[in-house]
């Protein structure tokens, strides 16, 4: 469990890098909110990375440790990890080049569809608003904080 952690705050740690390096080609003013939230999450990954290793340390100690094998993702947990990193991979893609708003929508809402445990239709329509409500409101959040988004082909 706690090498697991240790992997996945890795893995944050290196998103938060990429966005906090990406966040420097944006000007100085809309560029605040973009580092304060990487910074966070970049304070808090390395928080969960040493957290986890001094549990696991103690654990091993204690001669305790758990069964878990050399590598402790399932496979299931890869392909999962796979579907969000595609999933980020389209949606850096399409804000250049279909718009912000729409790629957004678009992602989250596959990201709600495909996670979701139950499958009823009544909940993925409502996902998909919750999904759309969002995407409208930080598109307006962006465009009042100054946030000057790229001429694509939607927007």
């Amino acid at each position: 469990m706690y090498r697991k952690n240790m992997i996945s705050g890795a893995v944050i740690l290196a998103v938060f890098v990429f966005l906090l390096i990406q966040a420097g080609s944006l000007n100085e003013q809309a560029a605040y909110w973009p580092r304060f939230v990487c910074v966070i999450g970049l304070l808090l990954s390395l928080g969960n990375i040493v957290t986890s290793g001094l549990a696991l340390k103690k654990e091993r100690a204690a001669g305790s440790a758990g069964e878990e094998g050399l590598f402790p993702l399932t496979g299931k947990q890869i392909l999962n990890a796979l579907i969000v990193l595609l999933v980020l991979a389209v949606w850096g893609w399409g804000i250049s080049r279909i718009g912000f708003l729409v790629t957004s929508v678009v992602c989250m809402s596959v990201i709600f569809l495909v996670f979701m445990p139950e499958k009823d239709m009544k909940l993925r329509v409502r996902n998909v608003l919750i999904a759309v409500a969002v995407g409208v409101l930080f598109y307006f959040l962006f465009r009042q904080l100054g946030v000057r988004f790229p001429k694509t082909i939607l927007m």
